[in-house]
């Protein structure tokens, strides 16, 4: 489970470096209970200044909790793979995943992993 759950925050890193501003600061929780794991990342978004990318767009949402990990619509090219790969790692330790832009501005990757966390 803990490689599992360093795949998660590596690859949501990963997806905040690629489709964020320069400017976005990310935050990450991390906490552990005796049967779970969470996993948060959460990304500012471009300031009010700069356009937001296009993979930061409300129609890219992407739920986990479908039984098929899948975008709610269609996306160009290869985008998804990343969140794709984050619901699967989640999955196989009886986990969700959901992530979409925040309320408040930005981006946030919630995952949780199931199980002994040993």
């Amino acid at each position: 489970m803990q490689l599992a759950a360093y795949r998660i925050v590596q690859e949501a890193l990963t997806n905040a470096l690629k489709h964020a501003s320069p400017r976005t600061t990310v935050d990450l929780s991390l906490a552990v209970d005796s049967c779970r794991v969470h996993i948060v990342v959460h990304d500012s978004g471009p300031p009010d200044d700069e356009p937001t990318p296009a993979a930061n767009r409300p129609e890219h949402r992407f739920n986990s909790r479908l039984r098929s990990a899948r975008y709610e619509e269609a996306s160009p090219g290869d985008a998804g793979l990343g969140l794709a790969s984050i619901a699967d790692r989640a999955a196989l330790y009886g986990g969700t995943v959901s992530a979409g832009p925040a309320p408040y501005g930005g981006w946030t990757v919630h995952a949780t992993l199931k199980g002994s966390h040993s």
